[in-house]
């Protein structure tokens, strides 16, 4: 019996050492995350391929679900107006017009075949190109009818052809080779007036439908997002002037069409200087590869439709946060050409004092090398939220620093920034709002910026932030690192505590001294607002949600926004997504699902406004940010209501920053037909490199930069833009207008 006990012991034991090795060696990973200065770690290769991490139920339960969607039979009358105009001069016509058909009845002939016309102008004939002119066409009772193609611009005829048109709708084609100069002032004429014959003097009635102008080269003049469209999303394309009445979709691997519909919502639009239209293809559902094409010859890039086509975006954009890493070798294995060795790893002195502190790691914020913690935490607050309203979207190998440890890469790379934000809280709780050195870099790759680095003061602007960040770092960390997650929510804790003995506003501006990134804010009130939303959430304790309830009834407004200067609706939403949100207090509940609707609906009214579905009404620095985050509201709004139009102006934004807008852009580095290559960033300049997945700022009408600068003032808002390393204000990159866009497509997929 001893001896059976004793056995036991030893088994126990041993089971007992095991389960020890095994635990440090996981806390040594994910807890210690020691540098690589203290162990010799090798980074995993680019290839990594984990496997996929068990299916997890989303933390953040909206009761939304875009599969769901009711089916959308698309409206080809409303908005609907043709672009084709009559003309009778001793004739007389009258007729209707749908969106791919026209019945014209000709009471009189007139004199000549040119006393009634029916006819297009503004058509692209380019130099070099073969047309063929497609049309059905019939008459009652049979005559002949003259079609011309003209050059608008020399009044040359460039082909016409004698049609004689039966009672019976018969195809025809006419066609012409383009050899003179190119010109956008083409005419499509239909001449139906009197040849003479009694049948075309007298009364009667033409008929013509599926008019199209097919070129032998395309003409790049329709808009649509260039990186792909989801099978069960809306699905629109812009056209950027009046490029006819209807629009074919054509599947490029059979050259067939397989839907047509209007173009409809003509309209001019001052931000972009266009006549803008746009039409619906939201019913073409077969995955597969696509071109659009107008009725009067133009087109767009090629693009998708499939199940999932953002997830390989998805995954560039959380490894450009990686490659902003700071305090830590970027091996090359994963990092490629822009690797580089450990930077920024010296202690930092807290300015104006003689105290030095230890700041590795986080991020570096933008194109240059500056650490803040304003902007850190709601980038954290979007990757936690992506990751907590649809955590399967997300696996662990995108082949970044952390790719095969066990944890979702994009929770890797939001605790990257977490654990240095922990660094920044002083004893008080309060937390230093930013690391910068006293210039900022010049052209070099980090770890050759040798400058001393400063830690400035505590502000109640960034302990706000940070408290909330931590608190939802807490959440979403729980079953993932519970020791973690309580690190998390005690600093919260501590954060909040220094906030409630510091009430008055606390932001700072940089010293005279100090050049970096300003990061002014001027209210602390939208960050105190989700602290305590999610200080609630995270500990049931009701002080935090009365605090809430006050900091709105002071200033409604602080429940607005997911920027880095007004974050109110990270609190708002998280507290409507609550099972017991309603039962904790029904008003505050009910204030806050009028306040997320009233939120939304200014920005789908902007976005419901535009050809290209834009929720701007003007443009200024970090203007693509803004629609992400737009987008973002709009879909908090249909995880709220269950309403699709939020969620579909939502993939709207998305399908904007990927191509569909005025600049024929994708605004993502690396994807897309167009995309910037020349962004600013010191690293990638640095290492003569391009920098993929990264979301730059966008145009900027305010011409914040030398080379926008220049651009001269009568060039609309929505085009202010140059793919230039010199233009910072537009060609940028930045963890947070990643972040909102990685949030974004966490929705939309």
């Amino acid at each position: 019996m001893k001896n059976t006990v004793k056995m036991k012991n030893i088994l126990i034991g041993l089971m007992t050492v095991v389960l020890v090795l095994c635990t440090w060696m996981i806390l040594d990973k994910h807890v210690f995350n020691k540098k690589d200065s203290e162990v010799n770690q090798t980074s995993p290769s680019a290839e990594v391929s984990a496997a996929p991490l068990a299916t997890s139920e989303p933390l953040i339960q909206s009761g939304s679900d875009k599969t769901s969607y009711a089916p959308i039979t698309v409206d080809n009358v409303t908005g609907f107006s043709t672009g084709w105009s009559g003309s009778a001069t001793d004739g007389a016509v009258n007729g209707t017009d749908e969106y791919d058909s026209k019945t014209l009845v000709i009471s009189s002939g007139g004199t000549s075949l040119t006393s009634v016309t029916s006819y297009r102008a503004g058509v692209p004939f380019t130099q070099g190109t073969s047309y063929t002119l497609n049309f059905n066409a019939s008459s009652d009772p049979a005559r002949n009818m003259v079609v011309n193609l003209i050059n608008g611009d020399t009044g040359e005829t460039l082909q016409s052809q004698t049609i004689n048109l039966t009672g019976t709708s018969t195809a025809y084609s006419v066609s012409f080779d383009m050899t003179q100069a190119s010109t956008y002032s083409g005419i499509i004429q239909f001449a139906l007036g009197s040849d003479g014959s009694s049948a075309s003097t007298d009364y009667n009635t033409v008929y013509l439908s599926g008019i199209r102008l097919i070129p032998s080269k395309e003409t790049i003049a329709v808009r649509v997002n260039q990186v792909g469209y989801s099978v069960n999303d809306e699905k629109r394309c812009t056209f950027s002037y009046d490029a006819g009445d209807v629009f074919d979709v054509i599947d490029t691997s059979t050259n067939q069409v397989v839907y047509s519909g209007a173009i409809v919502n003509k309209a001019k639009d001052e931000n972009t200087g266009e006549t803008e239209c746009y039409g619906d293809f939201t019913n073409v559902m077969t995955p597969g590869t696509y071109i659009i094409r107008s009725q009067i010859g133009v087109s767009s890039h090629s693009f998708t439709i499939s199940e999932t086509p953002y997830s390989d975006l998805s995954s560039s954009m959380i490894k450009f946060l990686s490659l902003q890493r700071c305090g830590e070798d970027l091996d090359s294995s994963w990092a490629g050409a822009m690797g580089h060795l450990q930077c920024h790893s010296e202690q930092a002195a807290v300015y104006g004092t003689n105290t030095t502190i230890d700041v590795t790691g986080g991020w570096h914020d933008a194109g240059d090398y500056g650490r803040y913690v304003k902007t850190g935490s709601k980038a954290v607050n979007d990757l936690l939220f992506a990751y907590m309203i649809n955590p399967n979207s997300y696996d662990d190998s995108i082949g970044g620093p952390d790719s095969g440890n066990g944890t979702a890469d994009i929770l890797d790379e939001a605790r990257y920034e977490l654990e240095w934000m922990l660094k920044l809280q002083a004893s008080d709780g309060g937390v230093y709002n930013k690391v910068l050195t006293t210039n900022v870099a010049e052209t070099v790759t980090p770890d050759q910026d040798n400058q001393s680095l400063y830690v400035l003061d505590e502000e109640t602007t960034s302990t706000a932030d940070f408290a909330g960040s931590m608190a939802f770092a807490y959440i979403a960390y729980q079953q993932v690192d519970p020791e973690f997650a309580n690190t998390c929510l005690e600093a919260a804790k501590n954060a909040y505590s220094y906030l409630d003995a510091n009430q008055g506003l606390i932001d700072l501006t940089n010293p005279s001294d100090i050049n970096g990134g300003q990061y002014v804010d001027d209210s602390d009130q939208d960050g105190r607002f989700t602290a305590s939303i999610a200080l609630w959430a995270a500990t049931g304790d009701d002080t935090y949600l009365t605090n809430a309830k006050n900091i709105y009834n002071a200033d409604n407004t602080a429940a607005n926004g997911v920027s880095w200067n007004t974050n109110g609706a990270y609190g708002k939403y998280f507290y409507l997504m609550q099972s017991n949100a309603e039962s904790a207090d029904s008003d505050f509940y009910n204030a806050m699902k009028t306040s997320m609707k009233s939120e939304a609906d200014s920005i789908l009214g902007v976005a419901q406004g535009n050809g290209y579905n834009s929720s701007l009404y003007s443009y200024s620095w970090g203007s693509n940010c803004a629609i992400a985050e737009n987008g973002v509201i709009l879909s908090m709004e249909y995880d709220v209501s269950n309403d699709q139009t939020y969620q579909q102006a939502a993939v709207e934004q998305a399908s904007y920053l990927l191509g569909r807008n005025s600049l024929d852009t994708c605004f993502v580095s690396g994807y897309g037909t167009i995309s910037p290559k020349n962004l600013h960033s010191r690293i990638a300049a640095a290492n003569s490199t391009a920098l993929n997945g990264a979301l730059v700022g966008g145009p900027d009408a305010s011409r914040e930069d030398t080379i926008t600068a220049t651009i001269d003032t009568s060039v609309p808002s929505a085009k202010v833009y140059r793919d230039e390393w010199n233009s910072y204000s537009t060609n940028e990159a930045t963890i947070y207008y990643n972040s909102a866009f990685i949030h974004l497509l966490s929705r939309i997929q």
